[in-house]
């Protein structure tokens, strides 16, 4: 796995950059999630409890005005019409059993063509709660949202040696790539600062508008550890980890992987694998400007996610006014709290409401800036005819 995700990176890099915007913001800002489906199977009218939490999956999936990506169902498999028409179109799912209690049945994400369950289990407030309000991604979340270019996840194996190893390396590379890594030059902030200096009039004449980024979330070159010690928390986050990461190893290995974007999961890296030189490779692609702007052409695969990211991406105000909980380097179901809402319905029409002039001022002194140049070319011309 190691192996073909360094040899993709490597590819990636080598391919010509569509902008200048860093691989781990352009992703934050411009691509969108790829959806999981959510099936609640049962038998029979459901009861009130089980009605509720089915409502409250609706009610949080995108397609019913909510922030998780997710597509949201419900099948009665005593109805012949309903349990045949989702047989014959998720064979896979036959094997699951459902008797008297709903189940809930989680797809992989649509754009990997994989039809099987990544996670199932009972309808019941405890996985509910886990699945939409998972507290090891909002941990991971947070990091993104404080201007990290990546958070490492690091899945220990329960080996002490092994994943103090594993730690040294991280923290090394970290120092090292801070150091490093810089910055790819000509990226506009919503402040006016530009990266790599300013801009002459004839390069703000030519500025691409996807150099332009969309937030005032922080753009640094910055990395954060996070550590999930090997233990029974957090079960449908694992599952979903293990079940589409598959580790051929027969013992047990701390495992690295890399979070960025609006929930974009990379890796793993096992074991003996998560060294300086990896990690190096690794977030040059990341910090690298973005070689290309189809996301399906990238590696890696989107984590589901609760979390309305276009309210962090509508200007500054949100970020810097309001304080995000402090990073916590250890994930544990008993001592971390889950992230509140980031933003209140009425603050976030004031944001969608200032944006327009936002964007409005960038459009304008960029059209000042084309007439200026234009002016000047023209008089220049005048005078050569003069002569």
């Amino acid at each position: 796995m190691k192996l073909k995700l360094i040899c993709l990176l490597v590819f990636f890099q080598g391919i010509v950059s569509a902008c200048d915007v860093p691989v781990f913001r352009y992703a934050l800002e411009r691509w969108e999630r790829d959806l999981y489906k959510v099936f609640v199977l049962h038998r029979g009218e459901l009861n009130e409890a089980d009605a509720s939490l089915a409502e409250e999956i609706y009610d949080n999936s995108i397609g019913h005005g909510g922030h998780a990506n997710i597509v949201a169902y419900k099948v009665d498999l005593n109805d012949p019409k309903q349990a045949e028409d989702f047989y014959n179109a998720h064979e896979d799912l036959k094997q699951i059993q459902v008797a008297d209690k709903p189940q809930l049945i989680l797809l992989y994400p649509t754009s990997t063509r994989v039809f099987k369950a990544v996670w199932e289990g009972e309808l019941n407030k405890s996985n509910v709660d886990e699945l939409l309000n998972s507290k090891a991604t909002a941990e991971l979340m947070k990091g993104v949202l404080q201007g990290y270019s990546s958070t490492f996840l690091l899945l220990e194996s329960g080996n002490k040696a092994k994943d103090e190893a594993a730690i040294q390396e991280i923290e090394m590379a970290i120092k090292t790539l801070k150091k490093e890594l810089k910055m790819p030059e000509g990226v506009v902030q919503t402040d006016g600062a530009v990266t790599g200096g300013k801009l002459t009039p004839y390069q703000a004449a030519a500025i691409d508008p996807s150099n332009v980024l969309e937030s005032g979330i922080p753009l640094k070159i910055d990395f954060h550890l996070v550590r999930m010690p090997n233990n029974d928390a957090n079960v449908i986050f694992r599952t979903i980890l293990a079940r589409t990461f598959k580790d051929e190893s027969s013992e047990a290995e701390p495992k690295l992987f890399a979070f960025f974007g609006r929930g974009r999961l990379l890796g793993p890296m096992i074991g003996d694998d998560i060294i300086v030189k990896h990690l190096m490779q690794l977030s040059t692609y990341l910090c690298g400007a973005c070689s290309c702007q189809v996301k399906s052409q990238n590696p890696g695969i989107d984590f589901l996610t609760n979390l309305n990211w276009q309210s962090y991406l509508a200007g500054s105000e949100v970020v810097v006014d309001k304080e995000l909980p402090p990073l916590i380097g250890l994930i544990d179901v008993e001592d971390t709290q889950a992230i509140e809402a980031p933003v209140t319905e009425g603050a976030q029409e004031t944001v969608e409401a200032d944006l327009p002039s936002e964007n409005s001022s960038i459009k304008i002194s960029g059209l000042i800036t084309v007439l200026l140049v234009l002016a000047f070319l023209i008089g220049g011309s005048l005078m050569i005819r003069k002569k």
